[in-house]
């Protein structure tokens, strides 16, 4: 068996820690791959198409990047939590017990949906763990949006922006936007506005077999930004439209025996002072 493991280069102990897995992991017959520091985009890619299982060792940030990696070439992915609150992670930085697991096959796998989007008149691609939002600048002014579904305008928002989330992202962004929490093996897109200047104006959850296209207009020649899972990828200072769809790929995140979502969100949403 190999292992790939990838670090967050932020954490000053990160380094250490994966010698520390090295030497949990090597005595058990397991091929340890260590992605160096700086390394290039060719070599991570290699790492992670050589190798069986990829571990991730950061915060939620870490874990997103590289879990969009493996999943291109099919491999499951282990978050390790060091950071704050590390919700896609599946295990814990002191919980280095549950390794062995990786070897015996005491795991399951929970495939998580990505969604992609194509952005402007070029309708480049970007795919998305998390979330995808189009928000308003710095300009404090509120932004009409429609969404539109099988040709025609379902509905309209005047507000700061839209995120159109995964079951995922449900606990991210959307969640902090009075948005649902779905769990992770539900097939939708989840669609909340931020600060609608509406009452009636709510977070909607959609089938995802079907394409969505969200059209905004900026005011007052303010910028318009389009993120994806907190990168942005794209500017506007004129109307335009972005096509939101489920993505063919899934991510293969590994989880440990007797993990249970709900209580991941008790005990990392709820009960902990963030």
């Amino acid at each position: 068996m190999k292992i790939s493991v990838f670090y967050s280069n932020r954490k000053s102990d990160a380094y250490a820690y994966t010698q520390r897995i090295k030497g949990i992991l090597r005595p058990l017959n397991v091929e340890v791959l260590i992605c160096p520091r700086g390394c290039t985009d060719n070599k991570i890619y290699e790492l992670v198409n050589v190798c069986d299982i990829v571990l991730a060792i950061g915060g939620d940030g870490t874990i997103i990047r590289y879990s969009k990696i493996a999943c291109r070439f099919n491999k499951p992915i282990l978050g390790i939590n060091s950071g704050r609150l590390g919700f896609l992670a599946g295990m814990e930085k002191n919980e280095t017990e549950k390794l062995k697991n990786l070897v015996s096959g005491d795991y399951k796998i929970i495939k998580r949906m990505l969604i992609c989007a194509k952005v402007g008149e070029k309708q480049v691609e970007t795919l998305a763990l998390n979330d995808i939002v189009v928000s308003r600048g710095s300009y404090s002014a509120v932004m009409d949006f429609k969404v539109c579904r099988f040709g025609r305008v379902l509905f309209t928002y005047r507000s700061d922006g839209v995120i159109m989330s995964t079951p995922t992202g449900s606990t991210a962004y959307s969640l902090s936007a009075g948005g649902p929490i779905v769990e992770p093996g539900v097939n939708c897109i989840i669609l909340t506005p931020i600060c609608p200047h509406s009452l009636s104006s709510r977070p909607l959850v959609l089938d995802a077999g079907e394409e969505i296209e969200i059209q905004f207009a900026p005011r007052y020649k303010s910028e318009t930004f389009v993120t994806c899972d907190g990168r942005v990828i794209s500017k506007f200072k004129t109307p335009g439209c972005l096509k939101v769809r489920r993505s063919e790929m899934y991510v293969s995140t590994i989880v440990f025996p007797k993990e249970d979502f709900y209580e991941n969100v008790d005990r990392k949403l709820i009960g902990k002072d963030l």
